[in-house]
């Protein structure tokens, strides 16, 4: 009886011992309102839990109501939402780092994310190549023009009959092909094989990290072993860096080849060539590739889908579009030029794009 008694208290002192230190190793002061604290909430399931399910929700009552920086209680510990009153503030501060802010939320430094170690290295070597060899690249325009054509026709055809389309798929490979044109170049833009890889990890990417801010900071670099999304970005990271690793080799014989022949190598003007000739670059191209696929992909593809949904619910538009593009087209040709003289096409872009982290609707309506 008394073994019984004492295994009891045992177990209730040992319960109330782990509960006292799981309270002392998660308890934050917050410096602002907390909009998801709950009476009785000792483990914070349901601050969790609304924070995963109406995070939206949250953030938009709380700031109304509080008229100031709010903060939501996370997985992580706490999280601190600024009001857009002080966005001006948050870009001119030199204290604080939005790229450190994206390493930490999409957990660069797992294994299976070196994409996003690539993406937002120190360094800056792939920032510094899209801002230096892309933006002004004349020869872009026509190269992606090539793809666009052939990857309308294998999604869509040009049948004209109506008939069913797999949107997110379909919407998706167009925009995935139209990058990799620049990004891989030639020998894999429109490869089956890398294309399945490809958009295969930016999905699991991003199913990884959300499954992963499910679970406390201290058990993510245990559980990722796991789980089925972040192993799955593992194994589409080998995939892509041997895929690539063939190309990159294909390159260099090619220029040996044309070297001992005493011939001009072949010149290619992607993201490919330009991370080959960065003296001591250390990032394998497989990564780099998932990198540009990662920054790129979704956000695109989103605002692809935003501009087809608003220009079908305004046939209007239709017409003087084709106007300012042909026109445009015809005085400069297909270039930069051409693009930057396109302005109501630009408005319609910039109009849908605006749309699309508020409702996800169009409000041409």
């Amino acid at each position: 009886m008394l073994g019984q008694i004492f295994s009891s208290v045992f177990a209730w002192t040992l319960i109330a011992i782990l509960a006292g230190l799981y309270r002392f190793t998660t308890k934050q002061r917050p410096i602002f309102p907390v909009v998801n604290d709950y009476r009785g909430d000792f483990f914070r399931r349901k601050a969790y839990r609304e924070y995963n399910q109406n995070a939206k929700k949250l953030i938009v009552d709380g700031l109304a109501k509080h008229g100031s920086p709010i903060t939501l209680r996370v997985p992580d510990g706490l999280k601190i939402v600024l009001p857009s009153a002080l966005s001006e503030w948050v870009k001119t501060n030199r204290d604080l780092d939005h790229q450190e802010l994206i390493r930490e939320e999409y957990f660069a430094g797992f294994p299976g994310f070196e994409a996003q170690d690539t993406l937002h290295a120190p360094d800056g070597m792939l920032i510094k190549l899209l801002r230096t060899n892309l933006s002004q690249n004349e020869e872009i325009v026509p190269t992606v023009n090539r793809h666009i054509g052939p990857a309308l026709q294998h999604y869509w055809g040009d049948s004209g009959i109506w008939h069913t389309i797999d949107w997110e798929n379909d919407t998706t490979g167009i925009i995935s092909r139209a990058a990799a044109s620049i990004f891989v170049g030639p020998e894999k833009a429109a490869d089956d094989e890398w294309q399945t890889v490809v958009q295969a990890y930016v999905r699991e990417y991003f199913a990884a990290v959300s499954e992963l801010h499910t679970w406390r900071a201290s058990l993510r670099l245990i559980v990722q072993w796991f789980l089925p999304h972040a192993s799955a970005c593992r194994r589409l990271l080998h995939q892509s860096r041997a895929i690539m690793q063939e190309v990159v080799r294909k390159r260099e014989r090619e220029a040996q080849a044309a070297e001992d022949q005493g011939l001009v190598a072949p010149r290619y003007n992607d993201v490919l060539a330009w991370t080959m000739q960065v003296p001591d670059n250390k990032h394998p191209a497989g990564d780099i590739q998932l990198a540009l696929a990662m920054a790129a992909l979704f956000t695109t593809t989103e605002l692809f889908k935003q501009i087809l949904i608003d220009i079908a619910q305004h046939p209007e538009l239709v017409e003087p579009l084709r106007k300012e593009i042909k026109t445009s087209l015809l005085e400069h040709g297909l270039g930069l030029t051409a693009l930057a003289k396109m302005e109501l096409l630009d408005s319609v872009m910039k109009e849908s794009q605006r749309q699309i982290p508020v409702t996800g609707k169009s409000r041409w309506s």
